[in-house]
């Protein structure tokens, strides 16, 4: 069964008060034979996680969703659901946080507000028992409490808009703007559309990065992201692409962020 996206806004949503992780609990589903779509969504995660297995902090006040559904999509193009799925929720937060300005999104999976991260999104895959694949796309928003003394700056909806921002508004209007993504998205079809409206949102072009992996480190000025949405620097000795890895904003990137 691949995905029926006419579902997506109004698929079921369960919602419970304290979770080990959406993320967790939607694959369990999708491992269970569950076809989806579905959304789980939960006040407060014990074992909330972010990329490469990193713990990420959850306390009541902020949104915790994840959504599972069947695709039919190459898995070279499952990547590209993490840039899906920062454009809809930047526009569910211009709908909901407005005037929240200078917001832009960070390679590979964050949002941030000036320089300070407010988002991130994790994206998984699992084969469901009748082999068909299975995607989990997860959303951590710092709607009104953000985390301190981290390596890199924190904020939230609440903060910077002035005003109180509930999880349950942003989630109303993220479900409606992810179905209208994803369907622009096309399995993979329409990503050109989809990096046309990430670029516009994106950091500024030339903004100094840092990109780690387990293997090196990369310093370059970014120059957007590719047909496939691999990440483009301008490096010291040229053009870099990069596949995966972590990117830090540096020191230089204060004056051109914002």
């Amino acid at each position: 069964m691949t995905l029926r996206l006419r579902d997506i806004d109004t698929a079921p949503l369960t919602h419970v008060a304290r979770l080990g992780s959406t993320n967790e609990e939607a694959l369990a589903h999708a491992r269970r034979g569950d076809a989806g779509p579905l959304w789980i969504s939960a006040d407060q995660q014990t074992q909330g996680r972010g990329r490469r297995g990193r713990s990420w902090v959850s306390p009541v006040g902020n949104l915790y969703v994840s959504l599972m559904f069947r695709t039919g999509a190459a898995p070279s193009a499952l990547p590209q659901l993490a840039h899906v799925a920062a454009v809809a929720l930047v526009q569910a937060i211009r709908a909901t946080a407005s005037p929240v300005s200078r917001l832009c999104i960070k390679w590979p999976n964050d949002v941030l507000v000036d320089k300070a991260k407010v988002a991130g999104i994790l994206v998984e895959a699992t084969m469901a028992p009748d082999r068909t694949q299975a995607c989990v796309i997860g959303w951590g928003v710092n709607c009104s409490y953000h985390p301190e003394g981290l390596a890199y700056l924190t904020t939230d909806l609440s903060r910077v808009s002035g005003r109180a921002i509930s999880a349950a508004d942003l989630l109303q209007h993220l479900r409606p703007a992810m179905a209208e993504h994803l369907a622009l998205w096309d399995e993979g079809r329409g990503f050109g559309e989809i990096r046309a409206l990430w670029l516009a949102d994106a950091l500024p072009v030339d903004t100094p990065l840092t990109v780690r992996s387990d293997r090196e480190q990369v310093e370059g000025r970014f120059q957007g992201i590719d047909g496939q949405g691999r990440l483009l620097l301008l490096g010291p000795h040229g053009p870099v692409t990069v596949e995966a890895g972590d990117v830090f904003l540096d020191e230089r990137s204060a004056a051109s962020v914002g």
